[in-house]
């Protein structure tokens, strides 16, 4: 469904090298991020809520969809 071109899985932890990524090698498109976990602080939507928090803060355009159950 998904060009495997577009997509970025980070399981567990970060890529050092999706910070390295300069803003104008993704253009003006905002980052888009799809978070499908149980929505629970042991399965890192504390984590990825903080760093959606971070970017805002640096006017990072970017979109979220999550998929999960809450716990």
């Amino acid at each position: 469904v998904f060009p495997s071109a577009n997509i970025t899985v980070v399981e567990n932890f970060y890529d050092q090298r999706l910070l390295d990524i300069e803003r104008q090698e993704r253009g003006s498109q905002p980052i888009r991020f799809l978070y499908l976990s149980n929505l629970m602080i042991g399965k890192g939507i504390q984590e990825f809520l903080d760093a959606l928090i971070l970017l805002k803060q640096r006017n990072i355009p970017f979109t979220v969809s999550l998929a999960g159950g809450l716990e």
